[in-house]
């Protein structure tokens, strides 16, 4: 079933641009169109990242979950069951119609009112790797919006990332909330939650859904927006993990790390002040409860991350060996990997604080101040020297 793209007049769409590229999003009603999707998926997650190798059905080359047979879930997809191109799955629940896995996983008890909301999760979003940038995402997004806030008169719809995409959900439209930490089948996903009538929201963070929320919430007959206000205990900082902020991130560092004189980093050794707040800047902190993956061996991720304080054990072919604390570095192996692939398994001890640092972040700053970069790279490439070190002897 194709879903067919909005049509707005050039001069009510700034954006006009961007709609004009939208590729149509199609919903899987047949088996083959299932089957396709989720053969695309293991393409994708378990043979490009190396994820759910566990979960997959390598018999048949599928990545399919419960939910994919749910009554109230649809998969939508792009290009053709021969050749898709981008795909995301949509569980869509109506008032008080949560189920209680879901409920658990996703920390609904958390939100005031639930049970008056519809609500949606949308999960497995993926692109393939030859045709990102091409205005996929922008269509799933767009037309996976439509159909929640037109035909199933969604209010809230929950996502999940991983850290580095963090803020890029969040440009989207969707917050951070205090929701419990999930696992990834590589690291720790990161619980968000779009408000989809929440027009200053996406205003502020400079979403270009926001052009679509004035068209379903305001107006005389269109749909009331939610009162926000009643919502904005999921969203405090005491309980949301992560930071986004780079003026906290950079204070969080600062008092947690730099005036620690007895764990000093030896990723930030002898770096420029002015190079250690911009690495603070461009990254995030994510507080870590104890007993959580951040790496999984064996799998595609390229952050890496910097402890603030806590515990982490690292686990290598099956053994323990290491034990991270304040002022450690770790993933810096994949991050200088052509594939990115992991060589360990990182968990928390203790809750734990971290600071992420994406490759792209320091991928910009090696162009902005090409002689900060260099010590940075000198100083990951004294830890890597010395690690490997301490396992050749023993």
């Amino acid at each position: 079933m194709l879903i067919t793209p909005t049509t707005h007049k050039e001069k009510e769409l700034p954006l006009a641009n961007i709609v004009d590229h939208l590729v149509p999003v199609y919903r899987a009603t047949t088996q083959e169109e299932k089957e396709a999707i989720y053969r695309f998926r293991y393409d994708v997650y378990v043979t490009e990242m190396r994820r759910y190798q566990d979960n997959a059905d390598h018999k048949h080359g599928w990545l399919k979950d419960a939910d994919d047979d749910a009554p109230y879930s649809i998969l939508l997809y792009c290009g053709t069951p021969e050749n898709i191109t981008a795909t995301a799955r949509v569980c869509i629940w109506n008032a008080g119609e949560i189920p209680k896995e879901a409920q658990t996983r996703l920390s609904t008890h958390l939100v005031p009112g639930i049970n008056n909301y519809n609500t949606a999760e949308v999960t497995r979003f993926m692109v393939s790797p030859n045709t990102r940038g091409r205005f996929l995402l922008p269509s799933l997004i767009i037309h996976g919006y439509e159909y929640l806030a037109g035909e199933t008169r969604t209010d809230l719809a929950f996502f999940q990332s991983i850290p580095a995409l963090v803020p890029h959900f969040r440009r989207l439209g969707t917050r951070p909330y205090g929701g419990a930490l999930l696992d990834g089948g590589s690291s720790t996903l990161i619980p968000s939650v779009m408000v989809l009538s929440d027009y200053r929201y996406f205003k502020q963070c400079g979403s270009f859904l926001a052009l679509f929320v004035k068209k379903y919430f305001f107006g005389p007959d269109k749909r009331k927006p939610l009162n926000t206000e009643k919502l904005e205990t999921i969203f405090q900082d005491n309980i949301v993990p992560v930071e986004l902020d780079a003026l906290r991130v950079w204070d969080d560092v600062q008092t947690d790390l730099l005036k620690d004189s007895e764990h000093i980093s030896n990723f930030l050794d002898k770096l420029n002040p002015d190079i250690v707040e911009e690495i603070a800047k461009a990254g995030m902190i994510l507080k870590v409860p104890a007993g959580s993956t951040l790496t999984k061996e064996g799998t595609i991720d390229r952050q890496m991350y910097l402890v603030l304080n806590g515990k982490f054990e690292v686990h290598a072919q099956g053994k323990s060996v290491a034990v991270l604390v304040k002022g450690d570095l770790f993933g810096e192996m994949a991050f200088f990997r052509k594939e990115g692939k992991r060589t360990a398994t990182v968990k928390s001890l203790i809750d734990s604080k971290v600071l992420v640092i994406s490759h792209s972040s320091l991928k910009k700053l090696m162009h902005k101040t090409p002689e900060g970069a260099l010590q940075i790279f000198t100083n990951i490439g004294q830890i890597m020297s010395d690690r490997l070190a301490g396992l050749l002897m023993g």
